[in-house]
């Protein structure tokens, strides 16, 4: 399966640093807390990126709580939008130990991939992280370890490629 074949919607849920649309290249000043606050048409706000392979929608404005947006009844109907249309959906979110409200969202998807910073995220709070989605009825798919700085030393390297 190639992702090129699919239909992807990526949508900067994370309004505390958001930072997808810097990657894009594209404004932030409208996006996915403007569409569910206000009740904006969803196909008019996607922006095509990737050479038109991922329908983009930046954070929005930041909501003075997020429950404004995560706990909104028009985001149920958001993402019954984004089901019928896309084959892959991607929501970046916030970390979950500092904003529970996005288990709100949680309980309208498939589940969550939690990222984790190397050398920055203690174990204890990914542990509790993972508990608190289960309990609330999240599925969690796995987690991605991300910034590791240590690599693998040339030695390794030469040793497998001779053998």
């Amino acid at each position: 399966m190639y992702f090129n074949e699919k239909k992807i919607a990526l949508i900067d849920a994370n309004f505390e640093t958001p930072s997808l649309h810097g990657h894009f290249n594209v404004e932030n000043n409208k996006g996915f807390s403007d569409l569910i606050l206000q009740k904006l048409d969803f196909e008019k706000n996607f922006l095509s990126v990737e050479q038109g392979k991922i329908q983009f929608l930046p954070s929005g404005k930041k909501p003075e709580r997020l429950s404004m947006v995560f706990a909104n009844p028009f985001l149920e109907k958001f993402v019954q939008y984004l089901k019928a249309k896309f084959d892959l959906i991607i929501f970046d979110l916030p970390p979950v130990f500092k904003f529970y409200d996005i288990v709100f969202l949680s309980q309208n998807i498939d589940g969550i991939i939690l990222i984790i910073e190397a050398e920055k995220t203690r174990f204890e709070v990914a542990e509790n992280s993972v508990k608190m989605l289960q309990k609330a009825g999240v599925n969690v798919f796995g987690s991605i370890l991300n910034k590791k700085r240590h690599f693998i030393p040339d030695f390794i390297y030469t040793y497998f490629m001779h053998k």
